[in-house]
């Protein structure tokens, strides 16, 4: 399922989808969403803000679309018919699945009984409730689009200066474990950014999860290891920021399968300097994979780029990316 569909249908299960309300303030909040997270790539093109951006008016319509036929479709004998609710479930047919549910989609039947809820007849008091209901559920959504967005991992530089705790070799990039301490790491990326991976050699990535459990599971095809990548961007303006400094990135992953699996990661950041090409280790834990390189003192000439391909002892296998975060390193 596209990262976009998926992120509008989650938020809709957090509420009363049934509420048509609801569901446009979710569309509303989810077109927010994306701006903002493409706000922070200002070297994507125009044409590329577009596409994303039509792709969720693209999806909206269509969830708005099922709401509705299922709407129409029960309502109606709800309406016409004194039949009691036992035989009203015989004879009205479930809510039918999208065109993709032959491809694993979820199926979203639609009750009987939500639909008699939802009826004219609910009184003042169910009416106040499904407002407060639903204010719940935007509350819920906004904390949830703030606390993947990064911006909490920023608020806690202070002053310029960052942490340098957690390094302990010579510098050499490898995999080690990052210091509790949260002082002076920025995001880079978060979930919340998945629909801004570029995704090359049949690689697919699927947002997964919700809140702080949110990840990216990175899911290359079979048959050809090493040659799918997810490239994800670093900004321009996070460069400009560490100029001449050494700074080390910390990838938050775990395998998706109890057989472990592998990633080789590598960087360039736009003539300031590139990480060698490094292979991690993956278990059944998130960890930190830590990739340290040396900033050369002079401005980047555009967004770096990481990319990260997953594949285990020669065959591809899924993994999960949790987050993307770099810091200062005195090493």
């Amino acid at each position: 399922m596209d990262p976009i569909e998926k992120a509008i249908r989650n938020a809709l299960e957090k509420g009363d989808a049934l509420d048509p309300a609801f569901r446009k303030r979710v569309y509303a909040s989810a077109e927010v969403a994306l701006w903002r997270s493409m706000a922070a790539h200002p070297t994507m093109t125009t044409e590329a803000r577009h596409d994303r951006i039509r792709k969720l008016h693209r999806f909206s319509a269509q969830i708005e679309d099922e709401f509705t036929a299922a709407t129409e479709e029960f309502v109606a004998p709800l309406k016409s018919s004194a039949a009691p609710k036992a035989e009203l479930r015989g004879r009205v047919p479930q809510h039918q699945p999208r065109p993709d549910a032959a491809r694993g989609g979820e199926k979203r039947p639609v009750s009987v009984e939500r639909l008699a809820e939802a009826s004219p007849r609910t009184g003042r008091a169910r009416v106040r409730l499904l407002i407060s209901i639903v204010f719940l559920a935007l509350l819920v959504m906004l904390g949830w689009l703030f606390w993947t967005s990064g911006i909490p991992d920023r608020w806690t530089m202070k002053d310029g200066k960052s942490a340098s705790n957690g390094s302990t070799s010579s510098g050499a990039p490898r995999l080690g474990n990052a210091s509790d301490e949260s002082e002076g790491w920025i995001s880079v990326f978060a979930p919340a950014d998945a629909a801004t991976i570029e995704l090359t050699g049949g690689m697919a990535a699927d947002l997964t999860g919700s809140g702080p459990s949110a990840y990216v599971l990175l899911n290359p095809p079979d048959g050809a290891p090493g040659k799918a990548v997810a490239s994800i961007e670093v900004g321009r303006g996070l460069l400009e920021s560490f100029r001449g400094k050494k700074i080390v990135f910390d990838i938050k992953a775990r395998a998706s399968s109890a057989n472990g699996a592998q990633i080789s990661v590598a960087c360039d950041l736009a003539g300031m300097g590139a990480c060698q090409r490094t292979r991690f280790r993956l278990d059944n834990q998130v960890g930190d994979n830590l990739v340290s390189v040396q900033l050369n003192d002079n401005a980047p000439e555009a967004s770096g780029v990481m990319s990260i391909s997953p594949h285990i002892e020669g065959e591809a296998g899924p993994v999960e990316i949790h987050s993307i975060r770099v810091r200062v390193t005195d090493e």
